[in-house]
């Protein structure tokens, strides 16, 4: 059996009288008796043959949610924000052992275009508190800021500030030592050749060392940004050449 841990967000909702905090959701699965899928295909006269796993709506239990920290002024807040995160494995060494280590790296409220908010998309790390699952809103363990916000991207994608589609990666390799890696679009771009999309900069916030910016070939800037992810070493060695 094996377990997986997803965290989706929640949209941040304003009404008249009441703004509702924006929320992040954990969600853990059991992986277990995975449904063995092949299929075979034929092109150029080469047959090819796969085994997949699938993975189903009740592989996964709904554990609950909880609240960021911090307040509603924009740029250093989570409101309009959290459109890239990512787990950082030993980023809580003494947490509080409730059964949920680590932490996150979260971006806050988004950059916006001409020159209304070019210090946005700015990034904090915080803590993992239990889950909790409640309607209400002030019954939700609230996470605590290990790091502040930091603008590590300051002065970089100037051109990409309309609705940012950026990703955020941790990874520890011993070809980089530990980084998070970024990804960094729009939602509309043009597609130019040699637009920068990439980076990447330290875990410790306070002294970023942010490395870039670049851009992937001739990849259209629509497949490269808006998410990252890691890919295992042999399923890439194997698929991606």
């Amino acid at each position: 059996m094996k377990q997986i841990t997803v965290m989706l967000k929640t949209a941040l909702r304003s009404f008249p009288a009441i703004v509702i905090p924006i929320v992040f959701v954990c969600i853990v699965g059991q992986l277990a008796d995975y449904e063995l899928r092949s299929f075979s295909f034929k092109a150029g006269g080469v047959a090819f043959a796969s085994v997949s796993t699938r993975l189903n709506p009740a592989d996964f239990k709904y554990l609950g949610a909880f609240r960021l920290p911090g307040g509603e002024v924009k740029p250093q807040t989570f409101a309009y924000g959290g459109s890239a995160m990512t787990y950082h494995p030993a980023g809580d060494p003494s947490g509080s052992g409730d059964g949920f280590p680590g932490s996150l790296f979260i971006m806050g409220h988004n950059r916006q275009p001409y020159g209304e908010l070019p210090n946005g998309n700015q990034v904090a790390k915080v803590t993992i508190p239990r889950p909790v699952q409640s309607a209400n809103v002030a019954a939700l363990n609230q996470a605590a800021f290990l790091q502040g916000f930091i603008d590590v991207a300051a002065g970089r994608f100037s051109t990409l500030d309309e609705i940012p589609r950026t990703g955020m990666q941790y990874l520890n390799t011993p070809a980089t030592g530990p980084k998070i890696h970024l990804a960094w679009g729009q939602h509309f771009q043009e597609e130019a050749a040699n637009v920068a999309s990439h980076a990447w900069f330290s875990p410790t916030l306070s002294t970023p060392g942010f490395t870039g910016t670049w851009w992937i070939g001739s990849q259209s800037l629509y497949s490269v940004n808006g998410y990252m992810m890691d890919i295992p070493t042999a399923w890439a060695d194997s698929h991606a050449g």
